[in-house]
């Protein structure tokens, strides 16, 4: 009688799920990933490295084929991409809404037509934004931060002003 041992038994050496690198890639069922029948729609333990995988893009809705080797650095860079390109665009359409507007006049007609913000000068006076807001029901949202002291002359009172308020209507 044969004596019992795990080698005889089984001949063909087992892959464990840490160690993958040293085996032939092997699925449960002992099949080989380029002969078994179904495709697999996760990375198992058991990927070779000609296996490969599909990132599609919510940006640009492209999609490539990529090897699994090296995808953490071509993933840290797709995502720094897809930040930039996000934020870019961002950035385009905000400065797409904003109208630089110099007279009351042409501040009124824009904003029943075209609406967004609005770059006008103000005099700093509580009585001025008042009046605005009670004819045209929009308001100064902000002072920003990062415009340049710019001289005028306030589109409503013609007061001297030292810089633009960005003006726009609540819907």
């Amino acid at each position: 009688m044969k004596e019992y041992s795990p080698s005889s038994t089984n001949s063909r050496r087992r892959v464990s799920p840490c160690n993958t690198t040293t085996a032939t890639p092997r699925s449960p069922a002992g099949n080989s990933p380029s002969t078994s029948s179904r495709a697999s729609p996760y990375a198992s333990p058991w990927a070779s490295a000609t296996w490969r995988t599909a990132p599609s893009r919510r940006d640009t809705l492209t999609k490539e084929t990529l090897p699994f080797d090296g995808i953490e650095a071509h993933i840290e860079q797709l995502l720094a991409d897809i930040q930039e390109n996000i934020y870019r665009k961002a950035l385009a359409f905000r400065d797409g809404m904003i109208t630089k507007v110099d007279s009351y006049d042409e501040f009124k007609q824009l904003l029943e037509t075209k609406g967004g913000f609005f770059l006008c000068h103000w005099d700093g006076t509580a009585e001025t934004e008042e009046r605005i807001k009670a004819e045209t029901k929009a308001t100064i949202r902000c002072i920003p931060f990062d415009s340049p002291a710019e001289e005028g002359k306030d589109m409503l009172t013609g007061k001297p002003s030292h810089c633009r308020v960005l003006i726009a209507k609540a819907y």
